[in-house]
């Protein structure tokens, strides 16, 4: 059996151990929120819902007045699309903040060019594409 003096000893040799197991605690406390305040933060800054890009050839010269159509992929399986066309620099963009997998497909003169689904880490997360298409366009 222990004593009581030597169970206060162990008792207080225990107390830096406590101090060092709740500074620990602590610290991983503090790491804990500032990192999902960070990713919050990110969130924040990055939601728009801005689905940008650039379609170019295999030379990297932009593509103009190719048709980009959006396929929204929801989970009910009812597809929702919407197109546009590239600009003079190959550029398109969409915006919807409500999806979270899309399909786009880029079609020259009626001819699917390229297919490809994307998948977003949170709805209305931004983003950019850079398309390139095997073939040169003239």
């Amino acid at each position: 059996m222990i004593k009581k003096e030597e169970f206060r000893q162990l008792i207080r040799q225990s107390e830096p151990h406590k101090k060092l197991l709740f500074n620990k605690l602590t610290y991983t406390i503090v790491i804990v929120l500032v990192l999902s305040a960070g990713a919050q933060a990110y969130v924040a800054q990055n939601n728009d819902g801005q689905i940008s890009g650039t379609v170019v050839d295999q030379n990297g010269d932009p593509i103009e007045d190719a048709t980009i159509q959006m396929d929204v992929i929801p989970l009910s399986g009812v597809t929702d699309s919407e197109s546009t066309t590239t600009n003079a620099q190959g550029e398109f963009e969409f915006t919807r903040e409500d999806i979270l997998e899309f399909r786009i497909t880029v079609l020259i003169n009626a001819e699917e060019k390229h297919t490809k689904e994307h998948h977003l880490l949170f709805r209305g997360q931004n983003t950019e594409l850079q398309i390139e298409l095997d073939t040169t366009i003239d």
